[in-house]
């Protein structure tokens, strides 16, 4: 028996020991690691529920997310290197107590700076619009959008990192700061008038002026969200109009209207949830359009992009994009549109190259899958 077991192991080991020399080296698991921050801008920053995505704006790399909490009021800071999220947090998920806060976060890194406790009223509308919580022009101040369901305003001192006062602001939506005046906004009335209040140099009081009626919210309603060209607010209508506001003074006033769809066949309005952005450089308004409007269809996905020129009042160009229900225009010496998709195939972000030669028509260049729930888009 013990002869055979010899023989036995004396066949296996010349096997075994060619076997072991043929092995592979040593296996190594690959270690996985978070790449620290976003790395410097420009960024192209794709708001939405809960998150920020932070994209390359050129090749549409992602490159991290920003965390919001749940739903968020943002503004960047005037240099794009800051973002500030006025959010709302509840212990048990979306129950139990509430807490709002101010959360400042690097957009470089991505880390978080600061943080501190705010008005626990902040208007959980989505990712909201510009309108809902913007920077004074200087920086200084942010203006954060209440609702419970009574509007008012809070006004933060960012450098203190306190909030100075809250402004009641009866019936009317939207902050759009002065250019002229770090301590003054205007709100837009569902009355068709416009006020702007004037606040006193702590923050914490304010005197209300009342304009002349504007617009008339049953018969042409404005998208909450207005382009800026300095003191001259931009809002467009359901119906495709559009009002330019000079707010340079205590009382804001109507300069001028026009129309970008009289006279066009099927039925044009503009649609979506981000419909308008502007290149001040070439005083062109890109606006999101879609056909076969009706009574409630200013929510409704776009198909195309128009280039009005402002100065002379007039549609440029009309350009075909996939399904997209928010649009942001980039200037400079490469300027581009991006568009947001939420419908089956078009979800994500287009990246769109502007040809100035061709009466800023816009044409996809990129377009990289992306799931963001009810998104803004911005580059910084």
């Amino acid at each position: 028996m013990r002869r055979r077991h010899l023989l036995a192991m004396g066949v296996v080991l010349p096997w075994s020991l060619a076997a072991v020399a043929q092995q592979p080296p040593e296996f190594v698991p690959e270690q996985v690691t978070v790449a620290a921050g976003a790395g410097p801008g420009p960024h192209l920053f794709v708001a939405g529920d809960q998150r920020i995505h932070v994209l390359d704006p050129v090749k549409l790399k992602y490159q991290g997310q920003i965390s919001t909490g749940g739903r968020v009021q943002y503004a960047f800071a005037p240099k794009g290197d800051a973002v500030y999220l006025a959010t709302t947090f509840y212990s048990r998920g979306w129950t139990g107590e509430r807490e709002d806060i101010l959360q400042v976060y690097d957009t470089t890194s991505l880390a978080a700076k600061a943080e501190w406790p705010v008005i626990e009223k902040v208007t959980m509308g989505g990712a909201g619009g510009k309108s809902l919580s913007p920077l004074s022009l200087d920086g200084r101040w942010l203006f954060v959008q209440n609702a419970t369901p009574a509007i008012s305003v809070q006004v933060i001192d960012l450098p203190a990192q306190k909030v100075t006062g809250e402004i009641p602001t009866p019936g009317c939506w939207g902050i759009f700061p002065s250019a002229s005046g770090a301590l003054r906004f205007t709100t837009l009335c569902g009355d068709g008038k416009l006020t702007t209040y004037t606040l006193n140099a702590a923050g914490s009081e304010a005197t209300a002026t009342l304009s002349d009626k504007i617009f008339d919210a049953d018969t042409d309603p404005l998208f909450v969200d207005a382009e800026r060209s300095g003191d001259t607010l931009i809002f467009t209508s359901f119906n495709g109009n559009i009002y330019e506001v000079s707010v340079a003074g205590s009382a804001a006033r109507l300069t001028r209207k026009f129309s970008i769809t009289e006279g066009v066949e099927g039925k044009w309005a503009p649609g979506g949830a981000q419909v308008t952005s502007y290149l001040a450089d070439s005083s062109i308004l890109y606006v999101l359009m879609h056909d076969k409007a009706y009574d409630g269809s200013h929510t409704d996905a776009g198909k195309e992009v128009w280039a009005v020129d402002m100065k002379k009042r007039a549609v440029m160009s009309r350009s075909t994009i996939r399904s997209a229900k928010a649009i942001f225009a980039f200037g400079g010496d490469k300027p581009a549109l991006f568009s947001y998709g939420g419908e089956k195939e078009d979800t994500g972000v287009s990246r769109h190259v502007i040809d100035k030669t061709a009466a800023f028509t816009v044409r996809e260049e990129t377009f990289k899958k992306l799931a963001s729930g009810r998104p803004r888009l911005e580059v910084h």
